[in-house]
């Protein structure tokens, strides 16, 4: 049955998967474009992540989450970042729930 939709008639609806590659069976599947989508992402995170510790310095978490805006990103993505900020060696985790930006070359060498 027909649907409007801002003034044009959609009769019917097929999602195409541009990205998509033909497996050996023939049928078609997505590439791997969402991880590279993902990794992405939590990279901008990260970013925004140290932009406020490097501009007003170490704060807890609860405090970096409301300066980053974070309740408005994915569920989890938050600590996800974190935790890559800290592996990439750009964020430190502090006692007590407090988290700094670091320098990753330095971090390195007294570690």
């Amino acid at each position: 049955m027909p649907t409007e939709n801002a003034g044009y008639v959609l009769t019917s609806m097929t999602v195409h998967d541009h990205d998509s590659q033909p497996g050996d069976d023939g049928q078609h599947r997505p590439s791997q474009k969402p991880d590279v989508h993902r990794a992405s992402v939590v990279a901008a995170e990260v970013a925004r992540l140290e932009r406020p510790l490097r501009a007003i310095g170490p704060m807890h978490r609860d405090r970096l989450a409301e300066a980053c805006g974070a309740h408005r990103w994915r569920e989890g993505t938050f600590e996800e970042a974190i935790r890559e900020g800290v592996r990439l060696g750009r964020l430190r985790r502090l006692p007590l729930g407090w988290i700094e930006a670091s320098d990753g070359a330095s971090d390195s060498q007294t570690g």
